[in-house]
């Protein structure tokens, strides 16, 4: 069962919040998820999708030569990119890496 708990886990697994400057002015930032089973990411979608979250969903079938052998390199892509959307999953989810408090911090000024 999805549950803010397990969206939580799975954005401390495979999401990150990171910035984006457009024109060298203004930073805005985006929480993705980044995962090559495609069903995860999109249990993950829909959860949010119903909480009323808008999200875009990407996925991208791209691969990398190692050794001779093709291998897939997380080609699902989930991102939210709405500032407000982003503030409610911080207040609402969160995260339990210290890392992403500083980036969350920034996001919702």
């Amino acid at each position: 069962m999805i549950n803010n708990d397990y969206v939580r886990g799975y954005f401390d697994a495979h999401g990150c919040i990171r910035p984006y400057v457009r024109g060298g002015k203004y930073t805005y930032y985006c929480i993705e998820f980044s995962d090559s089973q495609i069903e995860q990411v999109n249990r993950v979608r829909e959860y949010l999708c119903r909480c009323g979250y808008s999200v875009s969903f990407y996925c991208y079938r791209y691969h990398h030569q190692i050794n001779k052998a093709y291998h897939a390199s997380n080609p699902c892509r989930l991102r939210m990119a709405k500032k407000i959307d982003i503030k409610r999953f911080i207040e609402e989810i969160g995260s339990e890496r210290p890392e992403w408090q500083e980036r969350f911090s920034e996001a919702a000024k």
